[in-house]
């Protein structure tokens, strides 16, 4: 009986293991229409974990800078569900016997057509259209510590290595960076490799978010010492008058630490060609309101802004010890002013009669504070992110990039509705 009943239990086992190879098979090998997800014709990167799809050294290797021409694929679609993979050099990515190629030419045209097969987890199977049992699966190669791509079984290895990101790659953006005076001397120790450092890995902090929810590579170019409006006023800038207000003219819009002079120069001094170049300037003097309070502002001047467009002052000033995160937030908000996103916290101010009335208003989660039917946008998104605003106690809810549950988070449907509208209109 028990000989019986193991016997069972085995043809079982077996069955239910060929119906999952046969499911796997069909999978990959019967697409018969267009892949949901993939609009053909546009721009993707492909990314596997942390790297890159793309021919860097001849070779086909996963690399952790999309920036590379032939990283940037544009996705065609043939009929019968199959695709091609077209470079941005304009050439097909195809497979030539036992290797790859980016040779059009020397492929055969069955060989250049893939399967793109969209997955439980969101996550794609790319399968050679000549033999769909063969897929693109990253291989690490210790020697050269790369990761290699190369056509292997469904299957045959981790899962992981045979599943790609497709993220639609609508724009590269080369952006700059640069410090003061006073940010050299308070947060980069009076060193400007160290200062260098430390705004290259805030403005990275944001580089995934704007790559996975808007298809925008914020591409670092250079990170560097300019002069503020406040080493102007001061001449030299020091450590001990890095806090102090100019006390050059009595009207507070001609005074250099005034933080909208400050933005305004920096801009105005530094004008751009093309939208898809951004500069920021990292600010570590104190800056100041009209009424001589220390301004908490930064500012970001987007396209609609004229000869000023593509320039970001970041000026808050933060502990040493929470800087970097905090200020990423920062400059994650102020980036996405380049993209259209508008302010909506509630910015409490008065009117000519005495009157409490916003600034935002037209957006901010209150519906007190304007009469139009505008909707209210909520809290948590990064354009607001604040709580108690029109206090002395403001601050914000999330102080990390980190602290939200995912990058799809971050930016209410609203804000992101307008980013893609614009994305789409200035960043073809």
């Amino acid at each position: 009986m028990k000989s019986k009943t193991k016997k069972l239990t085995i043809i079982i086992a077996l069955i239910i293991l060929m119906s999952i190879l046969s499911s796997i098979t069909t999978m990959a090998s019967n697409p018969t229409g267009p892949t949901d997800g993939i609009v053909s014709n546009k721009s993707y990167v492909l990314r596997n974990g942390t790297r890159y799809f793309g021919f860097t050294t001849g070779e086909p290797l996963c690399d952790f800078d999309p920036t590379d021409q032939n990283t940037e694929f544009q996705i065609r679609y043939y009929g019968n569900g199959k695709y091609d993979l077209m470079f941005s050099n304009s050439q097909r990515y195809g497979w030539l016997y036992a290797h790859p190629s980016s040779d059009s030419v020397t492929v055969a045209p069955s060989q250049c057509y893939w399967y793109i097969i969209k997955n439980a987890n969101g996550k794609y199977t790319i399968a050679l259209a000549d033999d769909p049992t063969k897929v693109l699966t990253v291989v690490h190669v210790t020697a050269l510590n790369q990761m290699q791509v190369k056509l292997q079984t469904l299957g045959s290895v981790s899962s992981s290595l045979q599943e790609w990101e497709i993220i639609n790659y609508s724009a590269h953006i080369d952006v700059d960076l640069f410090y003061d005076t006073g940010f050299r001397i308070f947060y980069g120790e009076g060193s400007d490799s160290q200062s260098a450092t430390k705004i290259r890995g805030i403005a990275n902090q944001s580089q995934e978010l704007f790559l996975d929810q808007f298809g925008v590579y914020l591409s670092v170019n250079s990170a560097s010492y300019k002069a503020s409006n406040c080493d102007v006023c001061k001449n030299p800038t020091t450590a001990m008058n890095i806090n102090n207000q100019c006390q050059h003219y009595t009207s507070y819009t001609d005074k250099h630490t005034y933080w909208q002079n400050v933005g305004r120069h920096f801009s105005e001094n530094n004008p751009l060609s093309n939208y898809k170049q951004k500069q920021a300037l990292f600010v570590g003097s104190r800056t100041f309101l009209e009424n001589g309070a220390t301004s908490g502002l930064a500012c970001s001047y987007p396209p609609s802004m004229g000869n000023l467009h593509g320039h970001l002052c970041i000026m808050k000033i933060y502990n040493k010890n929470v800087y970097d995160n905090t200020q990423a937030v920062v400059y994650a908000h102020e980036m996405a002013h380049q993209f259209n996103a508008i302010d909506h916290y509630c910015s409490i101010t008065y009117d000519s009669n005495g009157n409490e009335i916003c600034k935002n208003g037209a957006y901010c989660i209150n519906p007190a504070h304007t009469k139009t039917n505008q909707p209210r946008r909520c809290d948590y998104c990064i354009m607001d992110n604040m709580y108690n605003e029109g206090t002395s106690s403001v601050a914000y809810y999330k102080s990390n990039l980190s602290q939200w549950a995912s990058y799809d988070k971050v930016f209410c449907e609203y804000c992101k509705a307008d980013m893609l509208n614009a994305i789409n209109g200035y960043y073809p």
